[in-house]
């Protein structure tokens, strides 16, 4: 049961990933600096690219934590602000830069889910959005953050 479970959770993340990849690849350097959020703060697709890279080594520390029996993020755990800084601490990171630190978060990733056991899969923690979820639910977040990305992106490109 559990070898199923894996194979889907990495099947998700690699088609996340691989139409994230391939979307980003066509982009020139002109349509990395165009707005795709403005609230208190533009976020341009490079930015786009900076918080997902920050936002999965983030959800990785958060399984690790889990797995320790820690209860994930703090009560009074500020996404937004999060994910402001991480935007903030990568701003001078390039698109290469970004897709080559993925690849690496990826990578690690992919081997702490291989090293899952099946209990481990189904301990829970707080996750940023203040939500208790299992390891599987994070697993799944992860690959469902960058689909929903990906989407906001794509529409403020005309559908590349």
């Amino acid at each position: 049961m559990l070898g199923a479970k894996k194979v889907e959770i990495k099947e998700k993340l690699s088609n996340a990933r691989k139409d994230l990849l391939q979307w980003a690849r066509k982009l020139d350097e002109g349509d990395w600096t165009e707005p795709v959020y403005v609230h208190d703060e533009e976020w341009t697709a490079q930015d786009v690219l900076r918080h997902l890279t920050w936002a999965e080594g983030g959800m990785i520390r958060l399984i690790q934590q889990i797995r320790e029996g820690q209860e994930g993020v703090p009560p009074d755990f500020d996404l937004d602000r999060y994910n402001a800084g991480g935007v903030r601490k990568l701003m001078d990171k390039m698109p290469a830069d970004l897709m080559a630190m993925m690849a690496d978060n990826r990578e690690r990733l992919l081997q702490i889910l291989d090293d899952l056991s099946e209990e481990e899969i189904g301990l829970t923690g707080r996750h940023g959005s203040l939500r208790i979820m299992s390891i599987e639910e994070v697993l799944h977040r992860i690959a469902d953050h960058e689909i929903e990305h990906l989407a906001d992106l794509k529409q403020v490109a005309g559908g590349m």
